[in-house]
């Protein structure tokens, strides 16, 4: 999930602001937390593996944006914008 979610927003910020997408990701049964990081560049999705939580991150190049992503497994349709405030928001 992590990985699709960095290929899409590294490709819609090489495109610049005005577009978007809309990506198919599955969230793993065993996460538990989808959250910026302090400086807004950051997602980390929480996953309980093997008894203990592990971090999963990815980074942009620009502001981040999240809007009414669940934590919950199975398939997700994120839309991914590129605002005209140079803040890429991804939504559910």
């Amino acid at each position: 999930a992590i990985s699709t979610l960095q290929s899409a927003i590294d490709r819609i910020y090489a495109l610049g602001p005005g577009n978007q997408d809309v990506v198919r990701v599955s969230f793993p049964k065993s996460v538990n937390s989808i959250a910026l990081s302090s400086d807004s560049k950051s997602i980390i999705m929480k996953v309980d593996i093997y008894g203990g939580s592990s971090d999963f991150t990815l980074t942009a190049k620009t502001t981040l944006s999240l809007n009414n992503i669940q934590p919950t497994s199975g398939m997700h349709f994120i839309t991914i914008q590129y605002l005209d405030n140079n803040i890429i928001s991804l939504s559910e």
